[in-house]
């Protein structure tokens, strides 16, 4: 959706459509590597592939990539592990 009129939920859905019916993958182009909320909307949504602009050196790579992996490998949950409350 980044350059485009189509919201969030429009661009899901269009994905949505063409991937259901097509063999040709979706790509979906974030805002940066610092994007951390597009790259995982992209993901989320079954982008095959996420166009990631302004990569400039390896760390901006790897800021892009964690979002893409579970921890240990990435960053992607937005919550730590948490234990189980005592009863």
């Amino acid at each position: 959706p980044i350059h485009s009129p189509l919201s969030q939920l429009e661009s899901f859905g269009m994905q949505t459509a063409v991937g259901d019916g097509n063999p040709t993958p979706v790509l979906m182009r974030v805002g940066g590597p610092s994007d951390r909320s597009g790259i995982q909307q992209a993901t989320d949504t079954g982008a095959a592939g996420v166009l990631v602009p302004n990569v400039r050196s390896a760390d901006d790579i790897l800021k892009a990539r964690r979002p893409t992996q579970f921890p240990p490998a990435g960053d992607r949950s937005l919550f730590g592990p948490m234990r189980r409350a005592p009863e």
